[in-house]
């Protein structure tokens, strides 16, 4: 199985911390935050990763170079980012037949291997992990039924309503690429995920219990050094 990480925001909600490092390399407690990412996916067996990179890549480059790694990875540089899903279509040829996809502004403790397996078995070409909290990021709830995404609901229709959340930690194989053939697609939240409903392709979620949090805002990164 392989993984990509996608590590190429600057960070302008955390300066001055990311004034001279990307946000992948800021510390969390006694070592940076892309190490956490790294150290789960070589649990999970994980045996590929590719890091994108833009904001500051170089220096993630020089990381992974000196990094003592069990896994090989592959640095490549945005030339233009254009969104998330157009970003996996230019990695295309490098891609294997399934693999997963996470935002490295995450920090989460979820046992991967598992939610591989799960994926898997359902033989889905998109799955979704997913919590139950309120949307922070403001993407959109997620109306699941039953473990599949039923839609994207942008406003709740009530307090009561029950909706889960995009951990940002996705899996897919690549044959969704041809399933999308001829749609204008840039992100896999907004875009992707929506045009597969759309097609009635089934979307699996996979609910995590543990920890999460996104570490492109200082304080959820504050927190994360408590």
């Amino acid at each position: 199985m392989q993984a990509v990480i996608l590590a190429g925001g600057e960070g302008a909600l955390l300066k001055p911390l990311t004034l001279d490092r990307p946000k992948p390399l800021l510390p969390i407690v006694d070592r940076p935050h892309l190490s956490y990412i790294l150290g789960m996916l070589e649990a999970a067996n994980i045996h590929r990763v590719i890091i994108t990179v833009d904001y500051l890549g170089e220096q993630i480059e020089r990381y992974i170079k000196e990094k003592d790694s069990h896994i090989p990875i592959t640095i490549y540089h945005v030339k233009e980012f254009k969104g998330t899903y157009s970003l996996l279509v230019d990695l295309h040829d490098q891609l294997e037949d399934e693999f997963l996809v996470i935002n490295g502004d995450c920090m989460f403790d979820i046992e991967l291997d598992q939610v591989l397996l799960r994926f898997k078995a359902l033989e889905s070409p998109l799955g979704i992990v997913a919590r139950h909290e309120k949307d922070i990021l403001g993407k959109g709830g997620l109306e699941v039924k039953d473990d599949l995404l039923q839609s994207i609901v942008s406003t709740p229709p009530s307090e009561d309503h029950d909706l889960m959340s995009d951990a940002q930690i996705y899996y897919m194989q690549k044959k969704i690429f041809s399933m999308m053939e001829g749609e204008n697609i840039s992100s896999i939240h907004l875009d992707l995920v929506q045009k597969a409903l759309d097609k009635q392709i089934a979307v699996h979620i996979h609910e995590m219990m543990g920890f999460w949090a996104i570490l492109g805002r200082i304080t959820p990164y504050l927190e994360s050094n408590d």
